[in-house]
């Protein structure tokens, strides 16, 4: 037995380490792990928590229906059965970059197309490239059922279609989460109303008054909301890009110099905007990471400091 006891030990204090190191990752993991990211949050959508709407309020209406979750699968299946029965909700946007012999007659012809389409110009502009061309931009806004047509007719304008890009988005759930919530917080303002008829005393007729206010904030926001997904489903958007033939032919290859620089110039913009945009994110987040960095280092040193004790106190032999 005494043979063995050397091993033994040696067994147990490698067990005391291992368990030592895991119980450090799962302080880090469990602690840190909501906030590790290198990057800060992007901004949520409009599905978000129910709460970040506004306070939640001690008063709540029984006809009130909360945001659908895990916790509550009735109003889960509701929301599921709601979204299937509402008529599928769809953003159409399209984005196209034509090869035009005028840039200023493809733009009106462009504007044109959205006029007789029931649609609108939601913005243009035609500028110099150089003596010898021009290029232009024109965004228009046309009926959702006209979108397609629109896309049509507007190919035909340019010689060439030198890119096109089609994004059909649906946000029928999004939209059916608005109205869900919208519901809930109207049937909440009209509990608080009920409440501020029966409330005998001043405290109590300011603190509902006070609910009633945020409540009536919410239900405007998300009005608000509602109404400008409305428009997007409603009114589809087409950006289109314009540059004149305003090329040379050599060698029968067609050399365009000015929409050449046109781009590269664009592409280096957009590279120094994301370039500028991850510093600012890393530089204001910096000071976050070296606080977790720092407690990382301190869990590990002190679950060392405790090794090199247990190991000094009982395993010294």
């Amino acid at each position: 037995m005494q043979e063995y006891l050397p091993k033994i030990k040696t067994y147990a204090l490698y067990l005391f380490a291992a368990v030592g190191i895991l119980a450090a990752l799962f302080f880090l993991t469990t602690f840190a792990s909501p906030y590790t990211s290198l990057w800060p949050d992007t901004p949520r959508s409009v599905g978000e928590d129910f709460n970040d709407y506004g306070a939640a309020p001690s008063y709540r209406s029984q006809d009130a229906v909360p945001a659908p979750s895990a916790a509550n699968p009735g109003t889960q299946r509701e929301f599921d059965q709601a979204a299937e029965s509402t008529e599928r909700k769809v953003v159409k946007t399209g984005e196209l970059s034509l090869l035009v012999k005028k840039a200023e007659e493809a733009a009106e012809k462009i504007k044109n197309i959205a006029n007789e389409l029931g649609g609108f110009v939601a913005d243009a502009n035609v500028y110099d490239v150089s003596d010898a061309s021009k290029s232009g931009a024109v965004e228009i806004r046309v009926p959702a059922d006209k979108f397609d047509e629109a896309l049509k007719r507007i190919r035909a304008v340019a010689v060439k279609v030198e890119k096109e890009d089609i994004n059909a988005e649906d946000v029928t759930e999004e939209f059916v989460d608005l109205e869900a919530r919208l519901k809930s917080s109207k049937a909440e303002e009209a509990q608080y109303l009920k409440i501020m008829g029966q409330a005998s005393k001043v405290g109590d007729i300011l603190d509902v008054a006070e609910r009633l206010s945020d409540v009536r904030s919410r239900i405007e926001r998300l009005e608000g909301k509602i109404k400008f997904l409305s428009r997007q489903i409603d009114m589809s958007s087409i950006a289109v890009s314009l540059t004149e033939e305003a090329d040379v032919e050599l060698f029968g290859i067609r050399w365009r110099p000015p929409f050449t620089l046109k781009q590269a110039f664009r592409d280096m913009l957009e590279g120094l905007s994301d370039y500028i945009d991850a510093l600012v994110g890393f530089v204001f987040y910096l000071p976050a990471l070296v606080l977790w960095l720092a407690t990382s280092v301190a869990v590990l040193w002190t679950a060392w400091k405790a090794f090199r004790f247990v190991r000094a106190k009982f395993f010294s032999s």
